[in-house]
């Protein structure tokens, strides 16, 4: 279970950091081992294997003035709400 928060939180942090500088930080090998070094995600080695294997779809990521990560929605015709992960753009 801890991994898939770990999975959560890279990608989710990752995400962010896409939004600020425009390009996907997780295919740069210097932020990963920055992430390692931290410490602050306990099953790394096992989750990064996993986001390697995402490499085609982060490639087409691109943030734009709709992308949105950890955010509350609500559609009052459709009569849904709640948190949303990502809402993303890609080529």
């Amino acid at each position: 279970m801890e991994s898939g928060t770990d999975f959560h939180t890279v990608v989710k942090e990752a995400l962010m950091e896409m939004q600020q500088t425009g390009s996907m930080p997780l295919l740069n090998d210097d932020y990963v081992q920055k992430l390692h070094k931290s410490g602050r995600v306990k099953h790394l080695d096992q989750v990064l294997p996993f986001v390697r294997t995402m490499r085609p779809v982060l490639e087409c990521l691109r943030p734009s003035a709709s992308t949105r990560v950890e955010e509350s929605v609500m559609h009052n015709g459709l009569f849904y709400g709640g948190r949303i992960d990502a809402i993303l753009e890609w080529e």
